[in-house]
This record gives C-alpha cells, structure tokens and sequence, in this order.
C-alpha cells in the first residue's frame, strides 16, 4: 500500500465510526492500515452500492436445483435398491439423473467460481445461459420421468 493511499484511509477514518469487517472492531482515529484488534489489513475501495446479481444467482438456483434433484433421486434409488432389493426405475432409467448430475455438477462449480463475470451490466448472453441451465434441468428432470414412469 502506498504512502499516499494510508493517507487517504486514515483521514476517512478519522472521524467516521467503522467497524474491522474481520472482527467489528472500531477503527475510528486508526493510525496504520491494519486493524488493532485482528491484525487483519485494511484497504480502502469503491464498489458498487448494489452489486448486480440477478443472473447469477439465478444461475445457481437453476444449476443447484438439478444437482439436487438429480442426487436425491439417485440416492433415494440406490437406498431402496440396497435395502428392499429394488422395486422402481432399473439402472437404465436412471441414465437421465446420471447424464444431468455429471453435466449440472461441474456446471454449478464453474458458475460459482466465475461470480465475477456477473457482476457486469446484465446481458443477453448471460440470461441466456440463465435459460440453459433451467432447460438442462428441467429437461433431465423430465427425461427421467418419461423413462421410469
């Protein structure tokens, strides 16, 4: 951090009462950019007052309900399979759960680790992939059911 920028933060913070975002120590009159309490460093930063997050979260709400559905299916099969010698869909029909879970979980690591990129002005590409994540879902989902039902 350069000399400049510790000006700057402890002149902000010299007659503001703001807490270590760490611990909730107040650092009102702080001296140096590190906070006293935790030692935790301390910058000063713009960002925006409200982050846009409306495609990524509905990206993993869509990503997240089918690796949910898609494992609590599998694992409620393979329970019944274990325990009562199986009564429903065989391993065949299980193949959409497969399919989704083995294309929706490494998609829902991907999304999650990329929030970055959504944080940018909303665009076409990203509702875009929005709707392709709820199709994927959806359309294993119902893959699923047309086979075992």
């Amino acid at each position: 951090m350069s000399d400049a920028d510790r000006e700057i933060l402890t002149r902000y913070l010299a007659t503001r009462d703001v807490t270590c975002p760490a611990c909730g120590y107040d650092l009102r009159e702080l001296t140096s950019p590190r906070c006293p309490e935790c030692g935790a460093e301390l910058v000063l930063r713009l960002t925006l007052a409200r982050p846009r997050q409306g495609v990524y979260i509905n990206g993993i709400v869509a990503l997240g309900a089918g690796v949910g559905f898609h494992a609590l299916i599998l694992a409620y099969v393979g329970w019944y399979y274990i325990t009562d010698g199986y009564f429903g869909p065989g391993l065949l029909e299980c193949v959409p759960l497969i399919v989704g879970l083995a294309l929706e979980g490494p998609a829902l690591i991907v999304w999650a680790r990329s929030w970055m990129l959504f944080q940018r002005k909303p665009n076409a590409l990203g509702w875009a992939l929005v709707g392709l994540c709820w199709l994927l879902t959806i359309a294993t989902a119902f893959w699923f059911f047309a086979r075992a039902g």
